[in-house]
Parts: structure tokens; sequence; C-alpha cells
């Protein structure tokens, strides 16, 4: 029987999903630093689930978790 090996990054572990939060009232990315919003994808937070639960504790609006992939989506592509 053949096995069939996973695909693994170099140090051999897959690499945890990332998203980035959207403020569906402001359609504005919540900003790298975690307390603000930006209009520019480029500065936006970045991060795993784990990370914006422990992070939308301290959020005032509520965020939508927008999965990202290897290619970066055009501005806007999460309100199609």
């Amino acid at each position: 029987m053949t096995y069939i090996n996973p695909v693994k990054n170099n140090n051999g572990y897959m690499p945890h999903p990332r998203f980035t939060a959207t403020n569906p009232a402001t359609r504005k990315f919540l900003h790298i630093g975690g307390k603000t919003e930006t209009k520019d994808r480029d500065y936006a937070w970045t991060g795993t689930r784990d990370q914006y639960d422990n992070l939308r504790q301290s959020l005032d609006a509520d965020y939508v978790l927008d999965h990202v992939g290897r290619d970066k989506p055009k501005m806007g592509a999460n309100f199609q």
C-alpha cells in the first residue's frame, strides 16, 4: 500500500489559517495595532482565530473574520 505524505512547511508543521477582521458597518479592516480601523489591507491586522478571540475582548465593534489566502484579494473583495 502506498501512503500519501502530507504537505509540510520547512519546520514540519502546517501553518495555522490566517484571518483579517472586517467591520461590516464601516467596511474597514482592523488596524495592525488592534485598536483602530484602516481602509488599506496592507495595514490590516492578520492573525489566527485564537489570537482574534483574545483580541475581541477589548474591541468596541463586532468584526467579521475573512480568511487570508496565499494571494491577496483586491480591496473590497469580501463585500461583493
